[in-house]
Formats: structure tokens, sequence, C-alpha cells
């Protein structure tokens, strides 16, 4: 022991010395001790193992060895209380140095650790260039404890464990800094630090540490604060390039955690926090200010295990925060309130906190739950200004920003001049989530940001309950435009009492995006009665929904009340709280000024339902319920009182409940709105119901169209007859039959006029009478068989084997397809093909007529140019009185002359007789016959007159008019029962309603012309073919009969023989027309 002395020790060795207190030397008392180049080894106290200094003495230790020594209680190097300058510890090692028994070894006296103690001192003590290593305690710390300390500088010092150690009560690893020590660490370095609380470093107290250019490498701590715990201290300031690496804490604060210390001050400046796994670098709690500079916080991995850390740097009450020009790269966390790369909490809401972030950069953080980077939660007041969020994650909401703030807190955030890029929140937010207030945003960027569910950029909370439509699902925002759209058309129309209907409803937030997060919130229906309805309005289905992704679906809502009444019903939800500080704000400046309708917070909707009256198809029950009809039964009138369905008519139609009711095959109605069905003229062209379509009209076969199904479509061709259409054929397939149709009809006419005119002397050759006979058999059954009269069964089915012989002879006559051809387009436009097709066979008789004659004309006038006129022979001189030569003479002539073929023509004129050759049209003979006869018989008895002599004569000059007479009739009797068929198509019907209502559907439009045409070209043209031909025929021959049986005129002037030759050629028509049981007489008679 030295008191009050100078004691210096140089290059000396002090091993396993044993003292109850200062194991080597104690010096006191004002004195000072200069040690050199020493070892002090395996010396062994109770406490202060080799040395303790006190009382205002100043010492100096420079380049010694202290190595293994041991105390029991404390201090297992020494001692240093009260120093009166200064304190040098210099270039000295301490290492292995123990409190504590050895293993096995027990002491009745607790351990309180420490190495070197400074106690209450406020001169200098210097740590230079000095290595702690591996010295150990069961509690304290093993190395350097500060109590009371004012100046203790510790520099170029390293502190090192060779391997980490399980220490069991160390508080602060290395250092021990205690009750308002002040010390300064500058190029330092802390490794492999173990403690419960500071793996390397353990501040208590108001003390103040300044920390530079040092290196904090794999420190831990069993519970927090890994390389740095501060509590209740002063001021923390670390700057210059210091590093943490790996340190590591169970807990909280991997590398620093502060707390306790609402007047301290943690400063960070050009720092940099560097980890592999995911660490809470920085834990503060309740401090005054928190200042980060230039310091980059940082993971090597990305989306590592957060194990249990709640974010890269989390602050909770920090009274004053900057963090300025700092990195935040790669950082991990999984704070249940959110967080990944900075947390900023607040929870004593009494603290008037303010906070600015500038000039920073947050990138590839990821959050557990919420704020991929940023989180902040009730913060009183913080500014975010030019700092960018890049790819950060965050795993619930908020992928770059999570902003909440509790309703008992005032919060204000505000964003200026932020630049969100490819942030992600699998949940909602993709770049910001805010819960109470909405951040004051300027300048705001977003580019690619994402959210699984809800806001790509940002997400908020909801603040109205609209009425979207089915199409809107799937959308992620609606326009403000849409929003106002929404609001405005807060109505149903035509809803059915009783009826299904479809409603979706949406929460929606202040920017119009929908809550699509939201799977739980509830959506209530009430009814808003009056009590003056006549039906009182009832839901009948569910009155409460639960949203799926933020939508109602209200997919059956029956609502039942008066049918043609509006009732309102309201929508509330749960899902809207109006109580959050965003929607309350909005609420009461709502109240005092005005705003738009979609900018207020509201949780309930009114929306009026406009029933509509009970449509047809409908039954109207007593309690104003509209139900469709059942199958089997129809409706087809709007009800307004309670009203029940009409049975089906099964034999006619087919009722599939409602107003749908379908016509069977065969059938057809007029409209939808009839059930009166009638027979279709041609019951295979109504084929009923189409099973594709589902027409409640009648569905008409191919080919056919309009009223019945009797009107042929375009490219078909009816048959009237039998009200068939047939497809027309290719146009110019169409007029080649047309032509074969004209050609082959000349060449009968041909054939048949000429047979009459060459045959007519063969009086026993009655072929060309039976072929007429056939003929115009054929014609008159296809007649017959087109009447729909009850005839007898066998005779029915007669002409129902001979209608298609009948239908194919009309489709070959028919000019409709050729009507409505290219080439006919402007006729058939205006015109109907039928309209057209009766005028053209009414007056087709008389172009017959002129143009027989006009043949004729020409061909008579062809054969008088070519034919030669003979001379050789005259006529007889006629004497005027009588003799018996002259009569002789003239007998003689007469005779050959009425025997002849030469034409008589008087002498005084220039003219000579021409001799007629026989050729294809030969003049008519039977005429010619009897008077030949009669000449021949007054020739022979003499009694020829020179009247007779000069008809003869007549007769020979003219036989024209009985060849085109002759012509006129083959022809009009051969198409004859064709026009008649034709002309009696029209009238025929079914019964006297389907003649009225056929004939004035399908004239339609006619007017007082088409009135004309059915009452004068149709009835006309029946009266003079059917009835006045074949008897003005008949009545000529009579005449002509009676004529020559009855001797009523010894003379027959040409007119009367022409008409006689006309007869004999119509009589075997008129047989056939009149159905007369004498034909023989007729045909005997002009054999005669």
């Amino acid at each position: 022991m030295f008191v009050s002395g100078i004691l210096q020790i140089t290059y000396s060795t002090f091993e396993r010395i044993a003292a109850l207190d200062g194991g080597v030397f104690h010096i006191s008392e004002r004195s000072e001790i200069r040690i050199n180049g020493s070892k002090f080894a395996h010396n062994f106290a109770l406490k202060n193992g080799v040395f303790k200094i006190s009382g205002e003495s100043k010492f100096t230790i420079e380049d010694n060895q202290f190595e293994s020594n041991q105390v029991i209680q404390s201090n297992s190097i020494g001692q240093v209380f009260q120093v009166l300058d200064s304190g040098v510890f210099r270039n000295n090692n301490f290492i292995k140095n123990k409190v504590g028994l050895d293993d096995g070894m027990k002491s009745i006296i607790s351990p309180l650790g420490i190495a070197i103690e400074i106690v209450s001192t406020s001169a200098l003590i210097l740590f230079e260039s000095c290595l702690f290593q591996d010295n150990t305690s069961p509690s304290g710390t093993p190395n350097i404890q500060l109590f009371k300390t004012e100046n203790v500088q510790i520099l170029k010092t390293v502190f090192l464990n060779s391997a980490s150690k399980q220490q069991m009560r160390n508080y602060g690893g290395f250092l021990n800094v205690l009750s308002r020590s002040n010390v300064i660490v500058s190029e330092s370095s802390f490794t492999n630090g173990v403690a419960v609380q500071g793996g390397a470093i353990y501040i208590q107290g108001e003390g103040s540490v300044t920390i530079s250019e040092t290196l904090f490498l794999s420190n831990s701590a069993t519970f927090s604060g890994g390389a740095i715990y501060a509590d209740s201290f002063s001021e923390l300031i670390i700057n210059k390039k210091s590093k943490f690496k790996e340190n590591r804490a169970s807990k909280s604060g991997d590398s620093i955690l502060t707390a306790n210390s609402l007047g301290g001050v943690l400063k960070l400046s050009d720092s940099h926090f560097f980890a592999s796994v995911s660490s809470n670098f920085v834990f503060a709690d309740s401090i005054n200010e928190v200042d980060f500079f230039d310091s980059d916080f940082s993971l090597s991995i990305q989306k590592s295990e957060a194990l249990g850390k709640s974010g890269g740097v989390h602050l909770i009450d920090i009274v004053r925060l900057q963090i300025i020009t700092t990195k935040f790269e790669q950082l991990h966390g999984s704070y249940s309130a959110g967080g990944g790369a900075l947390i900023i909490e607040q929870t004593d809401f009494s603290l008037n906190s303010e906070g600015l972030i500038k000039d920073c950069h947050f990138n590839g953080a990821y959050a557990e739950t919420n704020g991929g980077a940023l989180s902040i939660l009730n913060n009183y007041k913080l500014e975010v200004s030019n700092t960018t969020f890049t790819m950060n994650t965050a795993k619930v909401s908020g992928g770059a920003i999570f902003y909440t703030c509790s309703s008992g807190g005032l919060c204000m955030v505000d964003l200026n001049g932020i630049v969100f890029t490819q942030n992600k929140a699998d949940y909602e937010g993709g770049a910001i989530k805010w819960t109470h207030f909405e951040p004051l945003m300027s300048s705001i960027t977003f580019n690619s940001n994402q959210a699984g569910t809800y806001g790509d950029n940002i997400a908020s909370v909801a603040r109205e309950l609209i009425k979207i439509e089915e199409d809107q699902i799937g959308q992620k925002s609606l326009t403000r435009r849409s929003l106002i759209s929404a609001n405005k058309s807060a109505s149903i129309e035509n809803v059915q009492s009783g009826g299904s209907v479809e409603l979706f409803f949406a929460l929606v937030d202040k920017y119009g995006t929908f809550i699509t997060s939201d799977n739980k919130s509830k959506l209530i229906i009430k009814t808003n009665t009056s009590g003056n309805e006549k039906y009182v309005p009832v839901l009948e289905s569910a009155t409460e929904f639960t949203a799926k992704s933020g939508i109602f679906w209200l997919e059956d809502l029956v609502l039942i009340s008066q049918p043609n009444s509006s009732q309102k019903l309201i929508f509330y939800t749960d899902g809207i709280d109006l109580n959050l500080p965003d929607n309350k704000a909005v609420m009461a400046q709502s109240k005092n000024e005005s705003i738009n309708y979609q900018d207020q917070a509201q949780n309930s909707l009114s929306i009026d339902i406009k029933l509509r009256q009970c449509l047809v198809g409908e039954q109207m029950l007593q309690n104003g319920r509209c139900q469709i009809c059942p199958s089997g039964q129809y409706s087809l009138e709007s009800q307004t009182e309670p009203y029940s369905c009409k049975e089906c008519q099964d034999q006619v139609s087919e009722c599939i409940g409602g107003k749908e009711l379908y016509p069977l095959p065969g059938y057809w109605r007029s409209s939808n709105h009839t059930d009166l069905f009638l027979a279709c003229l041609y019951p295979p062209a109504c084929i009923g119901r189409s099973q594709i379509e589902n027409s409640t009209q009648t569905e008409c076969a191919e080919g056919y169209q309009g009223i019945l199904c009797a009107n042929c479509q375009y490219g078909y061709s009816k048959s009237y007859d039998s009200n068939r259409c047939s497809k027309c054929p290719d146009n110019l397939e169409n007029i080649l039959l047309i032509a074969v149709f004209i050609i082959v009809f000349l060449v009968v006419i041909t054939i048949l006029v000429r047979s009459n005119i060459q045959n007519e002397s063969q009086e026993k050759n009655f072929l060309p009478v039976f072929l007429r006979i056939l003929l115009n058999h054929l014609q008159i059954l296809s007649l017959t068989a087109s009447f729909d009269f009850d005839w007898p069964e066998q005779l029915s089915n007669f002409y129902k084997s001979i209608q298609p012989a009948s239908d194919v002879s009309t489709q070959l006559l028919s000019i409709d397809c050729l009507l409505e051809s290219d080439e006919f387009k402007e006729i058939s436009s205006h015109y109907r093909v039928y309209q057209v097709k009766v005028i053209f066979l009414a007056i087709l008789p008389i172009l017959i007529i002129i143009g027989s004659a006009m043949v004729w004309i020409i061909i008579f006038k062809v054969k008088s140019r070519f034919t030669s006129v003979p001379i050789d022979k005259e006529i007889p001189q006629i004497e005027l009185f009588p003799s018996k030569k002259s009569s002789d003479y003239l007998s003689g002539k007469m005779r050959e002359f009425a025997e002849s073929d030469l034409v008589i023509i008087p002498k005084y004129s220039s003219d000579v007789l021409k001799k007629e050759q026989s050729d294809l049209f030969m003049s008519p003979k039977s005429g010619a016959s009897s008077i030949k006869k009669q000449s021949s018989s007054k020739l022979s008895q003499g009694e020829i007159s020179k009247e007779e002599i000069f008809e003869l004569q007549e007769y020979k000059q003219s036989p024209n008019k009985g060849q085109i007479t002759s012509t006129i009739i083959v022809i009009l009797f051969l198409i004859h029962p064709s026009v008649t068929q034709e002309m009696f198509a029209i009238f025929k019907q079914v019964n006297q309603f389907y003649h009225a209502f056929i004939v004035a559907k399908r004239l339609k439009g006619f007017h007082d012309f088409h009135k004309i045409q059915r009452l004068f070209v149709m009835k006309d043209s029946i009266s003079l073919l059917l009835i006045g031909l074949p008897f003005q025929v008949s009545w000529s021959i009579v005449q002509a009969s009676l004529s020559q049986e009855y001797q009523f005129s010894s003379k027959i002037d040409s007119s009367q023989a022409s008409k006689v030759q006309s007869s004999a050629m119509a009589s075997f028509t008129t047989d056939i027309k009149l159905d007369l049981p004498n034909t023989g007489r007729w045909s005997s008679s002009i054999e005669r």
C-alpha cells in the first residue's frame, strides 16, 4: 500500500499474489503510480485482484500485461476511485481475468463482476490502444464499469472474446456505463460481446456516450441491445463511419436499444448497420430526440425469416425525429402492427411528437404484416418529403407505407414529393394504406404498384355504400362521375311484385376504389312503410348478407307489395365506421358546408323499388304477388286485381307457362295477343313452335310465310290449287322452261288447228274428236279436284291421286318465279305477283284473239304474194233468156264449176280464176261440201239461179274468216279450263270467315282498283269463259242445225256458213263443258 507518494514500476512481474483487497498494490491520498512494461498474472484477492487507486491519486499504466487474475467478489483487475488529475491506460492487455471461483467451487459471497471499475471521478480516464480479451464474470460486466465518471475516453481499444460464451447475468459485455458517466469511444472495436442486455455496451442513468469510427461485430444479448443497450441515458451519439455488423439480440435492438429517456438524444450520423439475417438494428422507446443522418441499414439477403423482429428500425414515442439522407435496404419486419424497414409509433398521446423523413430511400423492404417499408402508427405529426419507395412488399397492407391513427389521437402525415415504384401488398394498398386520417399528399408519383385485392396505389377505409351493376364487379375502382351516377340512380325500375331481384352493392373509399378486401361486413335490409298500402310490403327473402370481396350480392331479393307502386328499402352496413376520424371529419364538414353528395361518409342507402303491374302471362294473387302462369295455363291480359290463369287449349295449342302460348303444327294465330288459333290452308306449311327460336306465333316451313303461312317466300312459286309453295328453278332454267312450254303450246295448237282443217272432209275419222275430248277431260278433272267440296271418300282419294299432276301443270304455267326475278324487279316491287298473274289471265283470251287473227292475216298476205293465178278458165256466159242449148250448156258449165276448185270472179273484172293449191292450211270444206251437193243437185235439175251462182262465187272468194275463227276457238277452249281454275282460286276458301279474312289480308292496300279487279276482271272472266263461250257456241250449232233440218231458208249466206263452220268445231268441246248427253246428234247434224 502506498500513500501520498509516487511509485514507479518498470518491467516487473507480479504473479500469484493473494490478498483480501488489492492483490498487488493499493495507492491513495493524492499519490501517483507509474507502471511500465510489467506483468501481472494469476494474482488472487477477494476484490480488486491487482490494484486499487483512490484518494485523488493519479496513475499512468502503459505497456503492461494483466492476465488470469482472479477475485471472488468484484474487480478482477482493480478499481479507480476519485482520480485527481488523470488516469491513463495505454497499450495494456487485459486477458482472461476472472471474477468468481473456479468451476465446482462455491462461495458464500455473491460475485459482482467487473474487471476494472472507475468510480466517481471527474478527471480524465484514458484507455488507449488497449486489449480486453476473454475476461469473464458471472454478473455485472467482465470488463469496464464506469460509475459517475465525467470524462472517460476509450481510444483505439479492442474488446474481444475469442468465442461467444453464454454469460449468466452480464449487463454490458465489455463496457458498463452508469449514473451520469460521460464516455467517448473512438476507433475501437467490440467483438463477440455477450450479455443479458448490451452485448458490448450497457448504459444506464443520465450518461452520455459518444462513439465514432468504431466497429461492433457479432455482439449478442440474450434479451435486448445486441451491441448497445441504453436506458435513461442523456445522450448517445454514434458517428464517423461507425459500423454495426451481425449483432444479435433475442428480442429488440439487435444493434442498439434505447429506452426510457424523455430527455435523451440518440444521434446516428454516417453510420452503417449490416446483417445477414433479419435484424432490428435500432429500437428506441420514449426518447426525446432521434436523429439519423447519412446512415444506412441493410441486409445482405432478401426476404429471410424475420425471426420475430419488429422491423429494421423501430421508434416508439419519439418526441423529435429526423431521418435525413438515410437508406433502408432489404430490411424485414414482423411487427403485428406493421413495419418492414422503419416503424414510427406513438403510444403516449400526450406527446406532441414531430418527425421529418427527407431525402431517404427505402428499397426492397419486406413486412410480414403491414407497411413493407414504413409503418406510421399514431404519429402526431410527420412529414415525409423527397423520398423514394422502391420494390417494397407487405404481406398484408401498405406495400410501401402503412399509416394508422387511433381515434384518441390527432394525427397528421404530410407526403410531399414521394415516388412509389413497384411496391406490392398481398392484400391491400400496394403503395399506401391508411386507416383513420388521410395523409396530406402532394407531388406524389405512383409507378406500377400492386395490391392483391384492393387499392393498387392507395387503400383507405370504406366511406360509401353504393349500388353497382353486375358488369362492374371485378373492376378495381370507379370514376367520380360513376360515383355520382350511382348515387343519383338509387332506384330500381320495373320490379315484379313477388319476383326475384338480383342486386349488387359495394363498399368504396373516398377515391372511388372498391374495398375488395372486406369479407366480413354485414348488409341489413329494412322496409319503409307508410301504413297506407293496400298490400303491406313484405321481404320474403333473407334480410342480411355478408360481403364477399367488398361486394354484397343480393341474389334472390323478393319484395311483395302492391303492384304498380313505389316502395322504399333501406340498406344498412356495418362496414362503414362513421366514428373513424376521416369519416367523422367529412360528416362534420357536410353539416356546415355545401359539398358533393359523394364526398359524404354514409353507412346506409335508400333505394326506391318501383313495382310494375302484373304483366301478360302473370296472375295476381291475393297478397299482391305477380306469379307467372304454370305449365298448362296462360294469360294474355295484364291484371290489376286478383286473377287466375286460363287453361290451355290442348287441341290446337301448347302452353309452357306465362304468356308463352304456341300453336301446334298445322295451326296459326295472327299475333301474340290472341288465343284464337286457325287451321292453316296447307297444314304442312305451319310447323308450330320452333324449338330454336321459341316463337309464340306460328313458324312457317321453309318456303312459306305470311298469314296462315299461305304466301311463298322469295324464290318460291305457289300453286293456288293446293296452296303449296315449290322452290323456283334457276333463273336461266326457269326462262328455258317457259320458252319450251310456249313452243310446245304452239305446236299443240298448230296440230289441233291443222287436224281440224285437214280432217273435215274425212267424215268418218273421230280421232281428233277423241283427242280433244280426252284433253278437255283431264283439264276438267284438274279443275274439279281443286274445289274443296264434300266429295265422297272414294272420289276424294281419286282427286288426291291426280292433284300432284295438276300442281305440276300449274307450276309449269306459273310465272311467279319469272316475275320475282331481277329482270322484272320493277314490276314485282310495285305489284303483287298474284295481282299481275290474275290480270294477265283475264286479258289472255283477248290477246289470243288478236294474235291468232294477226298470224292468219300474215299467212294470207304471204300466200297471195307468191301464188300464181291461172287464166285458162273463164266464168261461163250466162244468158238471160231460156234456151235449151243455153240451159244444157250452162248446166254443164255450172256442174263443172261446182265440182272444181276454181274461184269464180266476175267477167267484167280484170281478175282471173286461180286454182287453189292444197297445202297445210286449206279452206274448211264442211260448208263447201253442202253447197257443192246442193249446186250439183240443182244443176242436174236445171234449177240453179243467178243469185246462187254469185253466192258460190262469194264463198269461193272469201275463206279467211272461217280459218281465223276456227283457230281462235281451238285455242280458247284449250286454255279456258286453266284460266277458269286460276280465276276460281281467289274465291275458293274453307268457309265464309276464311274468305273474308284471307282476301282482306292478302289484298290489303289494293283499295278500289283491286275491288274492281275482283268484281269485274275475275268475275267477268269466269262468266265469259265458263258460261258465255260454251253457251254461245252451243246456240250457234243449234241455229245452224235447225236451218238445215227444217229448211228455214234456201239461202245460206257467207256469214252463216262461217258460223256453221265455227259451231261444228266447237261442238265437241261444248259437249264436254256442258255435259250434254246427245253429242252424237250434233256431230251427225254437221256431217249431214
